[in-house]
């Protein structure tokens, strides 16, 4: 169960995604939602996020329906 701790270095990361999104031009892409999620199955911890840009874009929402993955970055991902 040590292997899926989620660390600080890990949630510090995760918050610097979060703040990058804040900072960033386009409200559309600022998170409404942030939280951290173990996948148990794959033992894997994921950031997920709420963009408004999901929720407008059809594009994006079929992205995101089709591949739920593209809208979430996992711990080892964001520790890279």
């Amino acid at each position: 169960m040590a292997e899926n701790a989620l660390v600080d270095r890990d949630i510090r990361r995760g918050e610097a995604i979060v703040r990058a999104l804040d900072e960033a031009a386009d409200p559309a892409m600022f998170p409404t939602a942030a939280l951290w999620f173990l996948f148990p199955e794959e033992e894997t911890w994921r950031l997920l996020l709420r963009l408004p840009a999901t929720a407008t874009d059809p594009a994006a929402r079929l992205l995101s329906s089709s591949t739920p993955r593209a809208w979430n970055i996992s711990a080892s991902t964001a520790s890279g």
